[in-house]
């Protein structure tokens, strides 16, 4: 990939400055939640961004209190950013750039901002904030997981994994216990949706109600563990194709990060780093997974999991499996051999981030030597080349 194309996918990555002014919206929240809009110059991505309308503020403050005041949801993220000034978070009106991003209706989290449609009703907010402020909590905690790519594929991929199940399964409890949001009544035959529908729940509750005398707690209880477990064991958007693109990118493209040899500290103590991501997941979580669902479960099986994905698939090199045993530190040396110091590129956590991940390797080994790149050769010399590129492209 080139070096375009990699700050292109890095604007994916981070939070990025998209726009040329920046209107703050919002009537002030009780702490550091702030929401706002992005402005574009015309035909910026070819897709209007309406500016957001009180209507629209007034939906979203009104998913963030009730989220936040749910005592069923007294662990979820959204109530320590709304009331620990420690803790900020942006949430950001911009219909182009999610859609620009992900090509379909959703959300998305980079950094502590989490990019939105306007437009939208109550229902939108509450899903979709419930979700991602779980990332927003995880990237403030262990830093922006996309970079952890010091760690070998299939650890890297099974993180993206719980992560996003975590998430979405949070959501899909949300789904079926929220009045506010209208389930579809109409959905059936659960075996035609995929977990990434949001019909899948409402198909199965359905099913359920009419199949079996159950209360509603304990249809929402077996729904939502069952969509737990179909995301962690199924193809579907985010094995087929989301988590590929993302291994592609940190162990196929230029990135180098698991060359940097300080990273090495963090790539031995991978197990217990998922275990702690794990247990830190779980505990946000407004639903209880059985005894049996637990980490060694769903790690153990996890790369015969990925096996049996690949054999649906035709394309053998567009598979989890294939970056999985993809030898990337032997690719990542070959590629640069022959070339000169200022044609190499390594991707350094951000500083901020290597002081998390140092904080949570402490608390699982209080003997955790803390990795430190700041002063480093290797690193100072890096932050150089990148001054030298941005003054060349004039930023």
């Amino acid at each position: 990939m080139t070096f375009l194309k990699r700050i292109k996918w890095r604007l994916f990555k981070r939070l990025p400055v998209l726009a040329a002014a920046i209107v703050c919206l919002a009537r002030p929240l009780p702490a550091e939640i702030t929401i706002r809009t992005e402005e574009y110059p015309p035909n910026e991505f070819g897709i209007e961004n309406p500016p957001a309308t009180e209507a629209n503020i007034a939906l979203v403050n009104e998913a963030i209190e009730r989220l936040a005041g749910d005592p069923r949801l007294a662990n979820h993220p959204i109530r320590r950013f709304l009331h620990d000034p420690g803790l900020q978070a942006q949430i950001i009106f911009d219909t182009p750039y999610v859609q620009y991003t992900i090509g379909r209706e959703g959300a998305l989290t980079i950094g502590d901002g989490i990019y939105i449609h306007s437009n939208r009703t109550l229902d939108y907010y509450l899903t979709y904030l419930a979700h991602e402020f779980i990332h927003v909590d995880m990237i403030n905690k262990y830093g922006q997981g996309t970079y952890f790519s010091f760690l070998a594929p299939e650890d890297y991929a099974f993180i993206r994994l719980m992560d996003e199940a975590f998430a979405n399964t949070t959501a899909n409890w949300l789904r079926l216990s929220y009045p506010d949001i209208p389930p579809y009544k109409e959905a059936r035959d659960w075996k035609e949706w995929t977990i990434y529908d949001f019909f899948l729940p409402d198909a199965l509750r359905n099913e359920l109600a009419a199949a079996a005398d159950l209360s509603d707690k304990q249809i929402v209880s077996l729904i939502t563990v069952d969509c737990f477990n179909r995301f962690m064991t199924s193809l579907h958007y985010y094995t087929e194709d989301y988590f590929i693109l993302q291994l592609f990118v940190s162990y196929g493209d230029e990135e180098n990060t698991c060359l940097i040899p300080e990273y090495a500290a963090y790539r031995e103590h991978a197990d217990s780093l998922m275990r702690h991501m794990w247990d830190y997941l779980t505990s946000l979580a407004p639903f209880t997974l059985p005894v049996e669902m637990n980490f060694d479960y769903y790690r153990s099986r996890f790369k015969n999991d990925v096996i049996k994905w690949a054999r649906e698939e035709e394309d053998t090199k567009n598979t989890m499996l294939y970056w999985i045993d993809f030898d990337y530190i032997g690719h990542q040396r070959a590629r640069l051999e022959g070339k000169s110091p200022d044609e190499i590129y390594y991707n350094y956590l951000d500083r901020e981030d290597e002081e998390r991940l140092n904080r949570v390797m402490l608390e699982i080994d209080p003997a955790f030597v803390p990795v430190n790149t700041g002063n480093t050769g290797l690193r100072l010399r890096q932050d150089q080349l990148e001054r030298e590129r941005q003054a060349d492209s004039g930023q």
